[in-house]
């Protein structure tokens, strides 16, 4: 007795259409469903490094917040967000607040837009002094 199988119907197997067929289709599927899973792991490492990169960002904001916070806790600190962000003085302060003329802020100097300057440079051509 041969312990080989018979080649005669291994090739007769092979050789017919339902056979091709079949192999063909599980080679199909199988690589279809790998595709799937490629593209899926593909997809989710992507969707990982961006939660890593905003975790990390979280991360710098936490620790510039309490920074922040630790340098707030100085009456001076404090003293000096209140004057900056509620518009507060201390009872004994004067408060003065200087504006430049409208001459100087008109006539094209870095604080005035570049629209102002330009609707003022069409006035000045449409109408000439």
């Amino acid at each position: 007795m041969s312990s080989w199988p018979n080649t005669n119907q291994n090739k007769d197997f092979w050789s017919s259409p339902a056979a091709v067929i079949i192999f063909l289709t599980l080679t199909i599927l199988l690589g279809s469903g790998a595709f799937r899973i490629s593209s899926r792991y593909f997809e989710i490492r992507r969707e990982r490094q961006a939660l890593e990169k905003k975790i990390s960002d979280l991360n710098a904001e936490k620790r510039r917040l309490e920074e922040a916070s630790f340098f707030a806790e100085s009456p001076e600190t404090i003293e000096r967000m209140a004057k900056e962000k509620l518009n507060l003085k201390n009872p004994k302060e004067e408060v003065v607040i200087v504006t430049p003329p409208e001459s100087a802020a008109v006539s094209g100097s870095d604080n005035a837009s570049a629209i102002t300057r330009f609707f003022i440079w069409f006035k000045n051509l449409v109408l000439p002094r």
